[in-house]
């Protein structure tokens, strides 16, 4: 989310953990470890996922949806 949105999505998991009954400190520092370790996994797997996209039939309609979104996120940003 952090490419595309801005968010790194610590809320919802800090949330989460708190409703589970960790104290701010120990869901933070949790929460931290988890974002550390959905990057690394994020950064391993994303090569290897864009390169079976692109190697497949819907190539020509990944950079279109692309933007897509963008065109809607800026859209949704001016409003």
């Amino acid at each position: 989310m952090v490419g595309v949105a801005g968010l790194s999505g610590g809320g919802p998991i800090l949330a989460g953990l708190i409703i589970l009954g960790l104290d701010a400190y120990h869901a933070t520092a949790t929460s931290t470890y988890v974002l550390i370790g959905m990057s690394i996994l994020g950064a391993g797997f994303a090569p290897l996922l864009v390169k079976r996209l692109y190697a497949s039939s819907i190539a020509k309609y990944i950079p279109k949806l692309i933007a897509i979104l963008l065109i809607v996120m800026g859209i949704k940003t001016i409003l």
